[in-house]
């Protein structure tokens, strides 16, 4: 993450693939599925934004503070 913008990047080459703005302030973490369909990202403006894998943000939560952390559960798959 870079400020307000979430970096995806390709794994092989290093090559920026999307540049992701969607957030209204700083992105503070990142977190991928276990099989890398999905990924999350929280930051300071309070929101939870899920992505597919086609960089697409699909679903927005909100929270009641700014999100620090964020794990999904390799067993179930649970953020």
């Amino acid at each position: 993450a870079a400020g307000n913008r979430v970096l995806v990047y390709d794994t092989t080459d290093g090559d920026l693939l999307h540049s992701l703005k969607a957030h209204r302030e700083a992105v503070y973490c990142v977190a991928y599925s276990k099989h890398g369909k999905k990924f999350a990202s929280g930051g300071a403006d309070k929101q939870v934004i899920i992505w597919t894998d086609k960089a697409e943000g699909k679903l927005k939560y909100n929270h009641g503070d700014s999100v620090q952390c964020l794990a999904y559960n390799p067993v179930t798959q649970q953020l």
